[in-house]
């Protein structure tokens, strides 16, 4: 089942703009622990560049992760497809207004988790992460909770 909101105030959108965050200066954003945010989980995924995902890609991404996890653990996902995108059939002329609604996308920006996780180690974390990464057009990175010291 792809994942779409049951109701929406308008059934098309206008086309959202969004940065990539492409360069030297990623890097540096990418080691900062105040732009990382975990709500749910101890490991996450976070998108290190924005982008637009499809409601098929997150799918595929989320069966990767629960493949390599082995039902071990829980899974939140903290992106969620809420934008249309409509296209036109092929071989239709211009004019007669906008096209159909066709899929969903998430619109992500740099530094957003894409999926938390919790109840697994480190390193079948990391492992997940990264098989679950190559499912997705844009880069990612894998975080860790930072508990304070007591």
């Amino acid at each position: 089942m792809l994942l779409q909101p049951k109701n929406r105030p308008f059934q098309k959108a206008r086309k959202k703009r969004v940065k990539l965050f492409t360069g030297s200066h990623c890097a540096s954003w990418k080691n900062s622990p105040l732009k990382v945010s975990l709500k749910y989980g101890d490991f996450g995924m976070i998108a290190s560049q924005g982008g637009k995902l499809s409601s098929r890609q997150l799918e595929a991404a989320r069966r990767a992760l629960v493949h390599s996890l082995k039902k071990v653990g829980r899974i939140w996902l903290r992106s969620f497809p809420d934008h249309p995108v409509s296209e036109k059939p092929s071989d239709v002329r211009m004019g007669k207004g906008k096209g159909a609604r066709s899929f969903w996308v998430a619109i992500l920006r740099p530094g957003q988790p894409i999926f938390e996780m919790q109840g697994v180690s480190e390193e079948l974390a990391k492992k997940a992460t990264v098989y679950a990464s190559k499912k997705l057009p844009i880069k990612t990175f894998f975080a860790q909770r930072q508990y304070p010291l007591s």
